[in-house]
Formats: C-alpha cells, structure tokens, sequence
C-alpha cells in the first residue's frame, strides 16, 4: 500500500471490517506472538503482530472477496492471506505465509476463537 492509498483511504474512512483472524504462537498462558489479519468489506486488509506488548503492522493487501449466500459463506483470498468464514460468524479455515516471514518455525497453529 503506498502512502497515497493510506491517505486517500483516512480522508474517506475505512470500510467495514468482514473478517478478523488471529493466531497465537506459543502457549495459552506465555504466547511468544499473535498475528492478526482483518480484511475491510473493500477488501484491503492489513496483517499485524503483537510481540512483548508492541504491536506493528506487518502488510498491507488487497483480497478478493465472494460470498457464496446458498451456503452461508464467504470466501476472501489475497496474495499472503486465504480464508473461508461463515456469515456472521468466526473463520472456519484460514491460511497464511506470514508465519515465515515473521521467523516462525513451519508447522499448523489453530485460529483463536474469541
């Protein structure tokens, strides 16, 4: 995102956000990190990571949204960042290569459910 998107984008507002996922790495009681990714009904996204109580943004995006309405579902797909969520509700499955970025060793980590 260039530094004239983000001024455009505070001059007119921001859009709804339609789907947050977070994830924890480490343990429920001594987490090493939580990246969270919210995507706006406009589709611009950002990834953020929350480290010994700072908190930075990480990218970023732009994600292609679809909503399936016979299944209840929608489905938003971007270049770091894929997930399925139910409508009105939490992901059922999300997917990301941030984790690499971030120096997180490869492996699954289960969404946070809030």
């Amino acid at each position: 995102m260039t530094v004239m998107e983000r001024s455009v984008s505070k001059v007119r507002g921001t859009a709804s956000p339609v789907a947050r996922v977070a994830w924890r790495v480490g343990t429920p009681s001594r987490p090493q990190l939580a990246l969270v990714v919210t995507v706006a009904a406009d589709g611009q996204g950002v990834a953020e990571v929350t480290k010994d109580g700072h908190t930075r943004e990480v990218c970023g995006f732009f994600a292609v949204i679809r909503i399936d309405g016979a299944a209840g579902l929608m489905h938003i797909d971007s270049d770091h960042f894929a997930a399925t969520v139910k409508l009105g509700a939490q992901a059922l499955y999300a997917r990301t290569d941030l984790f690499a970025e971030l120096g997180v060793p490869g492996g699954r980590y289960e969404i946070v459910r809030e």
